[in-house]
């Protein structure tokens, strides 16, 4: 049985996101500071109720994921290109994930129609006991049917309280184990390609999003009390680089002592900007399906 709290929790979360997304044509433009785009996405969160569940992502062309505006951004939305919104947005630690691709040239319209009708055909698939394959096997042939490739090694991922990726992965491809479960939370999200790229993504040195994992006491008295914050203001959530600089601990230099903490690695996970291995552009779409009664609720239409 669900617990009605937490499920009006999700509820919040995904329509919270899904004002987001409806809202990213006039976000999302030409010529607009990329971090101008993440600050506004985020503010508007916490204005409607929620926090970020994790830093708003804004990947541009061949960027297909994990890129959000680093400190004093001054990159743009270029004419010409394909725009990835990704928001999360969590409510005490229950959490909806969706993303929308914006379009600035004509020639990738239909790389964008292939992503939409593939995350389409997904969502209506997710019932209990279905395989994850065959939801990766459906967004493959969907994508692949239109002419173009789905990446192959990037994939949805099922959601637990204050746990962006818990559990089963959903594949955009014919792979993975497991099944679906009712009573359970998944982000179902495709991400493709032109057919003349690789389909797959590498990792590039680029690292502006980061997340605290478990650890033993620091013998860095600095260094503990600013991962003694962190914790407290993102439990096990990714964040921003960014967002440090609005910590403020008294008699503590955050940004000096940031640096010697982030190349703990045991300590403080980094996600690297995940990046076309072909440097194909990459379309995106993305939904957070909760199974409920045997059927795929949708936390975040628009």
């Amino acid at each position: 049985m669900i617990d009605e709290d937490v499920f009006e929790y999700y509820v919040k979360a995904g329509r919270i996101v899904a004002s987001i997304l409806n809202d990213a044509h006039r976000i999302v433009k030409i010529g607009r500071k990329l971090l101008d785009i993440c600050v506004e996405v985020e503010n508007t969160i916490k204005n409607r109720g929620g926090k970020p569940a994790f830093p708003c992502n804004i990947c541009v062309d061949y960027i297909a994921a994990h890129y959000t505006s680093p400190p004093g951004d001054y990159s743009r939305i270029p004419d010409g290109s394909l725009a990835k919104l990704d928001v999360g947005v969590h409510i005490d630690g229950y959490i909806a994930d969706g993303a929308i691709t914006l379009c600035f040239d004509d020639r990738y319209e239909k790389l964008i129609e292939a992503v939409y009708e593939a995350l389409d055909k997904a969502v209506k698939l997710m019932k209990p006991n279905v395989k994850v394959s065959e939801v990766g096997a459906i967004i493959q042939r969907s994508i692949r049917d239109r002419g173009f490739k789905p990446i192959e090694n990037l994939t949805g991922h099922e959601i637990g309280r204050f746990n962006l990726h818990a559990g089963l992965s959903i594949p955009n491809i014919d792979a993975g184990t497991g099944k679906l479960k009712d009573g359970s939370v998944y982000a179902v999200e495709p991400f493709a390609t032109v057919w003349n790229a690789v389909g797959s993504v590498v990792s590039s040195r680029d690292v502006y999003i980061f997340r605290c994992q478990p650890h033993r006491t620091l013998k860095d008295e600095e260094a503990s009390r600013l991962l003694s914050s962190l914790y407290s203001n993102f439990s096990s959530l990714p964040f921003a680089e960014r967002w440090i600089l609005d910590i403020d601990i008294k008699g503590l230099d955050v940004n000096s002592t940031w640096r010697r903490l982030r190349e703990n690695r045991k300590i403080i996970f980094r996600y690297p900007v995940l990046i076309e291995a072909g440097k194909g552009v990459v379309a995106q779409s993305e939904h957070t399906v909760f199974i409920l009664n045997g059927e795929p609720y949708i936390l975040t239409e628009f």
